[in-house]
């Protein structure tokens, strides 16, 4: 109840009105969540400005849809500038060489998957023990 009462003030309504809200609220709720199922939804992600500073908060919709991670894996930030920042200096010399020859017919030096530089991804996580 008491978490029902910090809502209802942190949304702005008059908590003497209370279960009106609340049963309200619990209608929409449910409706929203038979819409959502019947059209193959299975969560809500939504910009969390009121409980949050605005990141991502999701809702989910089915009873066994969370459970424990089989693994857990951290970012190697480390290995990420070694490995990529010899490829960033390397593509920003071709770019700064292009820019001072202003040859109109060549093309700009492409580097695929730009924040990657091009490489696998998964070298830059590891499995946490």
């Amino acid at each position: 109840m008491a978490a029902d009462v910090k809502r209802q003030q942190t949304l702005g309504i008059d908590t003497k009105d209370q279960r009106y809200y609340e049963i309200v609220w619990v209608n929409l709720s449910v409706k929203l969540r038979q819409w959502a199922l019947e059209n193959d939804y299975d969560s809500f992600v939504y910009e969390n400005k009121k409980e949050g500073t605005g990141e991502d908060s999701y809702v989910t919709l089915q009873f066994r849809q969370i459970s424990k991670p089989i693994r857990t894996y951290s970012f190697n930030s480390s290995k990420y500038m070694e490995l990529v920042e010899p490829i960033f200096k390397k593509y920003a010399g071709a770019m700064a060489k292009h820019a001072s020859i202003n040859n109109k017919g060549a093309d700009i030096p492409k580097l695929p998957h730009m924040f990657w530089a091009g490489l696998d991804p998964l070298l830059f996580w590891e499995e946490k023990s």
